[in-house]
């Protein structure tokens, strides 16, 4: 990510003839053109593809803030920018403490009064493995009850397949994970205060049932 260079302040300086004030002010605003000019040609340069491909899938990690409980719920959500079509991939519980079961919507995450905005941007991948993705993620072992497991979880090794199928590359896995970390476990703490209805809208996708997780009560509206 661009980070701006910080700016000095200008040390006080004393009083000059005119002449050497105006060449200083000269130089100065060379200086200072030529820098803006060197500015935004590393910004170019150094400027990262994502979101800019209409012809890419843009993938997130949708953070939600918990009904109940003390850690965010994560699902995996990819999004075709050209066509606008979105699909989301996540583990629930349809009671407390119940086992974890797949469920996967065709869903924009961010109608969601829960979800945590911006989406947590991870990166892109190639059109074609749209398809792909949806078959592969199945297979993903999914341990029902389970202590050290959870939907956070299920998004890392979403996350995993992805570089192990060379859909992504080391640094990006990097840049996605490190996005991820600071959501990551039992950090949800006081930060709510919000009191959302524990309840479902129709769901046109695998797992149906009435949500009652720890993590995550949903309130999306599918979209087409």
């Amino acid at each position: 990510m661009f980070t701006r260079p910080s700016r000095h302040q200008s040390k006080p300086t004393k009083k000059k003839s005119h002449d050497k004030q105006d060449k200083k002010s000269k130089d100065k605003s060379s200086k200072k053109t030529n820098k803006g000019e060197s500015i935004k040609s590393s910004k170019k340069r150094d400027s990262p593809k994502h979101g800019k491909d209409l012809h890419a899938v843009d993938l997130y990690c949708a953070i939600y803030v918990p009904a109940f409980g003390n850690y965010y719920h994560w699902a995996f959500a990819m999004n075709h920018r050209q066509t606008r079509r979105w699909h989301l991939f996540q583990v629930i519980q349809e009671e407390q403490g119940g086992p974890f079961i797949r469920n996967q919507r065709q869903v924009d995450p961010s109608s969601s009064a829960s979800c945590l905005q911006p989406l947590n941007y991870l990166g892109q991948m190639r059109v074609n493995c749209w398809d792909w993705l949806i078959q592969a993620v199945p297979a993903i072992a999914v341990p029902g009850e389970a202590e050290s497991w959870n939907c956070q979880d299920y998004v890392m090794e979403i996350w995993e397949l992805l570089l192990e199928n060379g859909v992504i590359d080391e640094a990006a896995w990097n840049h996605g994970y490190q996005a991820m970390l600071p959501y990551y476990g039992q950090d949800f703490g006081d930060q709510g205060g919000h009191d959302y209805d524990e309840h479902e809208d129709e769901d046109d996708g695998e797992g149906g049932g009435r949500i009652l997780s720890e993590a995550f009560v949903y309130d999306s509206d599918d979209v087409a």
